[in-house]
């Protein structure tokens, strides 16, 4: 990450700061993941919560839907 090449002041903090700014970038994306993952799983557990009212007989409809995805 940063060397010990006896960098100082200004040059130093250059490039700490380019290391922090990807770290951020970096950080963002997966952020921006993990958002789009949440709202797939929330979908999931609307239509698991759906199907539940309508019918507690029925396959899950996440589940066909996976097994359709699967093939």
């Amino acid at each position: 990450m940063l060397r010990a090449d006896g960098r100082r002041g200004a040059t130093q903090c250059r490039q700490v700061q380019r290391l922090l700014e990807q770290k951020l970038t970096d950080l963002d994306s997966r952020v921006a993941q993990l958002q789009d993952f949440r709202r797939t799983l929330k979908g999931y557990l609307t239509q698991c919560n759906r199907a539940l009212v309508q019918s507690a007989d029925g396959d899950c409809p996440v589940v066909v839907r996976l097994k359709r995805s699967t093939r």
